[in-house]
């Protein structure tokens, strides 16, 4: 067994951490109580070394004074002691099974996800350890733990973290360096959000497959917090229309609270489409007029929102302009409903697994005005759905019908 400590690491040289590292949990139960176990004796050395002593003066007292049901006794406390351990990893283990719990490491620290299938599978948030609040790594033949400095004081209540893997040197290596590199980065250092580039071909192929081909993206100038584009995807065959699409919203990790993450399965990374027509004029000339270029604006603004405001948006929010303004004078909508995208779509809840472990959902942007976002205050957003796109109705011919110049 190897240890380090977060006052104690080495310098690892030639480390490669181009992307989160997906790890695993053993396959069985048995081996991952012999694992566990093994390491609670490096972790609780002194109560462990207490109930070997324990036990040793009893049997000396047996042997001594023949006093065999102190010694009976003795066994039968530590018994239920080490035997109440044995039975909060054997739940624990249940618990992750049947949850489908997978470790990642990631340069903010060692999140545990979950495999959900609601509606679709898709990777959800269960907790993270923070590497600032990381006390101690032990490096076993085939797995690590990383073990808490103070549980009482972080907020997703987890005081070790189990990792499994068939290369355990060179995770050791890279879990040393995005730990020193963490506890090393400078407090008032902007934070800047980038898909690795694993990511990014995921969800460009994903894009494609699921909206549409496109080969036009405008990429920003300057990207301040995140590397934010938006491809073009051009009508084609049966979609008659234009479909915007942010890349690089989903770097960024949006704070829902556990809770509500946890009881509606929300992913808390997401990507912004909206549809408009074909007729539409999308060159860079065109662009200087707002009436053309205010979707384009609006999937910038949104994207970004969460980070600005250290929140988070989901499927039934609306987000309205700063001064209650229409986006343009040629329409009558200040206000945007996130919405599931359109039914012309295989899955109409849309969601791209990164094989890295997370979930990146994409929602649709759909304007409304004053008058609809009342409507949905005072009544449901399925209320509201429900006027806007009657029984029968075609759902993308409506949207387009909404915004139409």
């Amino acid at each position: 067994m190897k240890k380090y400590s977060f006052d104690k690491l080495p310098d690892i040289k030639d480390v490669q951490v181009e992307d989160d590292i997906r790890s695993k949990m053993p396959g069985s139960l048995g081996a991952f109580l012999k694992d566990a176990l093994w390491d609670n004796l490096f972790v609780y050395s002194f109560a462990n070394f207490a109930y070997l002593f324990i036990i040793v003066v009893g049997v000396c007292l047996a042997i001594v004074f023949g006093d065999i049901p102190r010694l009976i006794k003795v066994l039968v406390i530590v018994g239920i002691c080490k035997g109440a351990l044995v039975l909060n990893l054997i739940q624990m283990y249940n618990k992750f099974k049947k949850i489908n719990v997978f470790p990642v490491i990631t340069p903010e620290g060692v999140t545990h996800m979950i495999t959900a299938d609601n509606h679709g599978e898709k990777y959800i948030r269960l907790t993270t350890m923070a590497w600032k609040d990381v006390k101690k790594l032990r490096v076993y033949k085939n797995f690590a733990t990383l073990e808490i400095k103070n549980i009482r004081a972080v907020k997703d209540d987890i005081g070790l973290a189990y990792i499994w893997s068939d290369d355990i040197e060179t995770l050791k290596d890279q879990i040393i360096y995005l730990w020193k590199e963490a506890l090393s980065a400078k407090p008032d250092t902007q934070e800047f959000y980038m898909y690795s580039e694993t990511q990014q071909n995921e969800i460009e192929s994903y894009i494609n497959e699921t909206f549409g081909q496109y080969e036009q993206v405008l990429h920003e100038i300057i990207s301040p917090d995140i590397h934010l584009d938006i491809a073009m995807i051009p009508p084609q065959e049966g979609r008659d229309y234009y479909t915007l699409c942010t890349i690089g919203a989903g770097a960024y990790r949006m704070d829902i609270d556990k809770q509500i993450r946890l009881d509606y399965l929300l992913s808390e990374h997401s990507e912004y489409i909206i549809y408009i027509p074909s007729d539409w004029k999308l060159d860079s000339e065109s662009f200087k007029d707002e009436k053309y270029y205010w979707p384009v604006r609006l999937l910038g603004q949104i994207a970004r929102l969460p980070l600005y405001t250290d929140s988070w948006l989901c499927v039934g929010h609306s987000v309205g302009t700063e001064d209650g303004l229409p986006y343009t004078d040629d329409l009558p909508y200040n206000n945007s409903l996130l919405i599931y995208p359109g039914s012309d779509i295989l899955h109409p809840k849309a969601s791209c697994n990164l094989s890295s472990g997370k979930t990146v959902m994409f929602h649709q942007i759909l304007p409304i005005t004053q008058e609809e976002l009342e409507f949905k205050e005072e009544n449901k957003t399925t209320d509201l759905l429900a006027e806007i796109f009657p029984e029968g109705s075609d759902v993308i011919e409506t949207v387009l019908n909404r915004i139409k110049l």
